[in-house]
């Protein structure tokens, strides 16, 4: 077995200096790799050789930094609206419309594959493109929801419960508080 192999000590001093708290997603990445380097070797195996304490530790870091897409994403694209629209121009209705063009995208590559799926002539598409269109959709409507300051997992969750309410559902969403 290839094991990483590192000193616990020098660990042990590093975990000490960690920002947990920090929402800087570069810093995020980086404790990460790190983290990910001290605990998985070259063949993509587990580290099996260190003590229950220390996993604990970097099992804690990791939910701790593991990325929170809910947040993550909203910092990120309050950075990148400031760099992308210096003159604060961009509003709501230019955000509807930017979300209408990226559910369109997103249909016309279902459409795409659907028609291949039924062995109908015409243009292919492809599942990694429809997974782009599906993210540009997302963050679309993340860009909607901070203009009007929607926490939008909390919104889904209390129309998920509220339908399954209606129809008289057991299945449940946990409301994030």
């Amino acid at each position: 077995m290839y094991l990483v192999s590192f000193n616990h000590e020098n660990t042990n001093d590093w975990i000490r200096t960690l920002d947990l708290e920090s929402t800087d997603l570069d810093y995020k990445f980086s404790v990460m790799h790190k983290v990910h380097e001290l605990l998985i070797d070259w063949k993509g195996k587990a580290v099996r050789d260190i003590n229950a304490h220390t996993w604990q530790t970097f099992k804690t870091i990791y939910r701790a930094l593991k990325p929170n897409y809910r947040t993550d994403l909203q910092n990120a694209n309050v950075q990148r609206q400031k760099e992308w629209d210096t003159d604060s121009q961009i509003g709501p209705l230019f955000r509807a419309v930017e979300l209408g063009g990226e559910v369109g995208e997103i249909l016309n590559v279902v459409k795409k594959l659907e028609r291949e799926r039924m062995g109908i002539a015409g243009s292919r598409d492809t599942i990694e493109h429809l997974e782009q269109e599906i993210a540009d959709g997302y963050i679309s409507l993340g860009l909607i929801a901070m203009e009007y300051n929607i926490d939008v997992p909390k919104a889904i969750a209390k129309k998920f419960n509220s339908t399954s309410n209606a129809n008289g559902l057991k299945t449940k969403l946990i409301i994030p508080v």
